[in-house]
């Protein structure tokens, strides 16, 4: 009884210390393209990858500075997306409940650089830009040995 007690402090304490460091700041990009049609999939396709390129050149590590980047240069990047009639711009925008790899992501009004093209109708991409810039799922692993976990578990076999 007092194993299993002590299993469950510990594994709330792990808990709390994950959910303390993690950081609270976020930041997201969305491009939303005109209709479903095939050539406004397209269109959106050609304007994710400038936004890319752009947020790209504008990240930063400091969240403050990612934002003042990207302030003082979003009427170049307007400039660049006019031809398809695109804008862009940095807004709090609600996001409801999804997986983005692998990951459960909240439902809640984040900072996001927001791209809408002509009506804006069409169906979106999105992902996170901020801390981790576009994460991409790999299928390098590695094995990481926790050295609680086997202390935890030595003490279990008592």
């Amino acid at each position: 009884m007092r194993k299993a007690l002590m299993i469950i402090i510990i594994v709330l304490g792990f808990i709390a210390l994950i959910k303390a460091i993690k950081p609270s700041e976020e930041m997201r990009v969305r491009v939303i393209p005109n209709s479903n049609s095939k050539i406004d999939l397209e269109i959106k396709e050609e304007v994710k990858e400038i936004t890319i390129t752009y947020l790209e050149k504008q990240y930063d590590k400091s969240m403050t500075k990612f934002i003042q980047n990207i302030n003082s240069s979003i009427n170049e990047f307007n400039d660049m997306v006019e031809s398809y009639n695109a804008k862009g711009e940095l807004v709090n925008h609600q996001f409801y409940l999804k997986e983005y790899n692998g990951k459960a992501i909240k439902d809640e009004e984040v900072l996001t650089f927001l791209v809408k093209i002509d009506n804006a109708v069409g169906d979106n991409w999105w992902g996170v830009i901020f801390p981790e810039f576009l994460e991409i799922n790999s299928t390098d692993t590695s094995s990481v040995k926790s050295y609680f976990y086997e202390k935890i578990k030595k003490w279990l076999r008592r």
